[in-house]
């Protein structure tokens, strides 16, 4: 059995562990694993590279993606999936094993309608594909944040200086949420919540009041305040503002209203990358194990999982709803108000 195996979106840690996984499972059964490079771009371009137990030694804890990555949009490319089909019929592919988040696993998904046998897995540091509760790349993600934010913890008590904190999420706030709650942050603002710019500059001030001059306010990359500007650059392939810049926006707002100065800390790239956690490997060795299993037993059109404490399967279309923080964070972060 000849198994195609691609990542796309962006990277986090975690990825390799799955090739890894996958590679070594089909080396026991006798099949081989081809990578497609760069995403669904390498489909398009026939760029495929067989892997096997020599070439993906070592990378089990390695960050990012052996294979590469690309935002390519199948749906926006002239005869992009007819192209695209006929490169996996020239390599002989029986199955192609797609690690990704909503756009990728979207891409996948039609697929399927058109005959192509796939399976998802579900990657990305937002944790917002639908049909799992865990994406490949989040734990390591918070680590890193959080990791950061405990540092500027130090740093901040010892100058009597606010800090905001931005992280990635886009329209969701799972980033901000879960690494603002174990830090203990004075303020979390994410996408899913109504908070008001007054009601941080309220929490923040009788903070000050209190004797705490060095808070931190972390809030999620896709959240709207008021009066608060953003740094919005291109769009990507599939539509997605690339969002950025709404810390910086906080911070102004914040020192206006304060009349302190404050800092602004961007958890941009550095959370999609380094050595992937433990638990990271864990879950991403039983999604790649599960995968490989899927594609042997014939499961098609499914997505890998991780649901009420175990790894699972959905159906692939799953992925088109959008998973966002749930109400018990939701509760825990209004109880900071």
């Amino acid at each position: 059995m000849r198994i195609g195996v691609m990542t796309g979106g962006g990277d986090s840690s975690g990825i390799n562990a799955v090739l890894r996984t996958i590679v070594t499972q089909a080396d026991r059964n006798g099949d081989e694993v081809y990578g497609i490079l760069r995403g669904w771009e390498g489909l398009l371009l026939g760029n495929l590279k067989r892997l096997t137990l020599e070439n993906t030694a070592h990378i089990m804890y390695a960050g990012g993606t052996m294979i590469g990555s690309s935002r390519t949009n199948l749906f926006k490319v002239e005869n992009g999936f007819d192209t695209a089909l006929e490169v996996a019929d020239k390599f002989n592919l029986d199955a192609i094993i797609a690690i990704g988040g909503d756009d990728t696993l979207g891409v996948a998904d039609h697929f399927c309608s058109l005959g192509l046998k796939a399976v998802g897995l579900p990657q990305t540091i937002d944790n917002d594909v639908g049909g799992s509760d865990y994406c490949i790349g989040f734990d390591t993600a918070v680590t890193r944040i959080v990791e950061d934010i405990r540092s500027l913890k130090t740093t901040s008590a010892s100058h009597g200086q606010d800090v905001v904190v931005e992280t990635m999420g886009r329209e969701t706030g799972w980033l901000a949420a879960v690494s603002g709650l174990i830090t203990e942050a004075e303020a979390i603002v994410i996408p899913e919540m109504s908070i008001s710019f007054d009601a941080v500059v309220a929490k923040i001030a009788d903070a000050h009041q209190k004797g705490n001059n060095g808070c931190i306010i972390v809030v999620a990359e896709g959240c709207e305040l008021e009066g608060c500007e953003r740094i919005e650059q291109v769009v990507d392939a599939f539509g997605h503002k690339k969002l950025a810049g709404i810390g910086y926006g906080l911070r102004d707002q914040l020192q206006r209203a304060l009349g302190s100065t404050i800092r602004c800390h961007i958890m941009g790239y550095v959370a999609r990358g380094g050595d992937a956690t433990a638990y990271e490997v864990t879950r991403a060795v039983e999604f790649g194990r599960e995968a490989y299993r899927m594609v042997k037993a014939g499961g098609f059109g499914k997505l890998i999982g991780y649901r009420n404490g175990r790894t699972m399967d959905t159906d692939l279309e799953e992925v088109r709803i959008k998973r966002y923080v749930t109400a018990e964070l939701i509760e825990r972060i209004a109880e900071l108000y």
